[in-house]
């Protein structure tokens, strides 16, 4: 039995190693490697020569299956585009990740049109760091992880907000997951109005990850948003949302909720914001900046630094069963 996998190798990692594992089951291993014209298409960062990818390759396999004590061949040919020798090979099956799995299928496509029997399609799961991001070579070749997923470097987060309960929901968060980490806060815009209603929430939150991302250098781009929802016909809720972003993906979770009191609903009708309402109920200044209306309504049960932290443990969901391979079984 024959199988095929590729790509650009330029630093081996984790994530290679299990597509080379999933290799162990056959008795010939063919793969591409991508030319160093093609890597530097596909690729944004510095990546080494082919000669030199091709040479770690080797010893990397050789080593694996030395260990392994296996006597199986393998073959490395180089590749000029993403499907390489793969709509025409003699082979019975390709070796993808999860990510690239749509490649395999558009190859299988190309096969059926040249009259080729498909591929057995063996698709592995990607490796994650401990920071519940992919692990890469461009992030190896920043020293922020090693090729094993160990995070290097105090993770980064870019909080879109001045806010003080914000920044301390996040802190304290951010302490259940990660051991060493910094949190920059910046002011940014939302792009939305004063007191959102329902999905302009969660477009603001979005809209405070992103640009907090894009004004610095962090890790991940966290945005808090708190908004009005709707639930059933008369009742409205007042929930926390947060948007994480990496610069590839986006993902949302929201805080508890609770019903908003008929009386600060209807001042809110009068076109005024929840905060400047719980200030005038109240008689505390910059409440949404201390510990928010629910703190006030609660008679302080529960406080806003409690709503950020639910909000950003559960956007990090996610991400933590992505990377934990949770449904790996379905």
């Amino acid at each position: 039995m024959r199988c095929i996998l590729g790509g650009t190798f330029n630093i081996i990692h984790e994530g290679h190693m299990r597509l080379f594992k999933a290799a162990l089951a056959f008795d010939e291993i063919r793969i591409g490697l991508t030319s160093d014209s093609y890597a530097k298409q596909s690729k944004a960062y510095p990546f080494a020569p082919y000669a030199k990818r091709k040479r770690n390759l080797e010893l990397c396999l050789a080593a694996m299956f030395k260990k392994a004590k296996s006597s199986r061949k393998f073959e490395i040919i180089q590749i000029d585009d993403k499907y390489g020798f793969a709509p025409n090979t003699d082979a019975d099956a390709i070796i993808v990740s999860s990510e690239t799995e749509h490649n395999a299928v558009a190859i299988n496509r190309l096969r059926e049109f040249n009259f080729r029997k498909p591929l057995n399609v063996i698709s592995v799961p990607v490796a994650y760091a401990q920071d519940y991001m992919k692990i890469s070579s461009r992030r190896i070749k920043e020293g922020k992880i090693t090729a094993q997923g160990k995070r290097l470097k105090p993770i980064v987060f870019a909080l879109g907000t001045l806010n003080p309960s914000k920044k301390q929901g996040l802190e304290k968060a951010a302490k259940k997951l990660f051991r060493n980490f910094r949190v920059k806060a910046l002011k940014v815009s939302s792009g939305i109005s004063e007191q959102p209603f329902d999905e302009e929430t969660v477009q603001g939150a979005i809209t405070r990850a992103k640009s907090a991302y894009y004004a610095t250098n962090a890790d991940f781009g966290i945005g808090f948003e708190s908004g009005i929802f709707k639930m059933g016909e008369n009742n409205m809720h007042d929930i926390a949302l947060c948007a994480i972003f990496d610069g590839e993906t986006v993902s949302l979770g929201n805080s508890m909720g609770f019903q908003m009191p008929p009386a600060v609903f209807g001042l809110l009708k009068a076109h005024k914001d929840l905060g400047s309402v719980m200030e005038e109920l109240s008689g505390i200044s910059k409440i949404g900046y201390k510990k928010g209306a629910i703190h006030y309504l609660s008679a302080g049960l529960l406080d806003r630094q409690m709503m950020n932290e639910q909000a950003f443990l559960c956007a990090m969901i996610p991400r933590i069963s992505e990377s934990k391979n949770i449904f790996r079984y379905f």
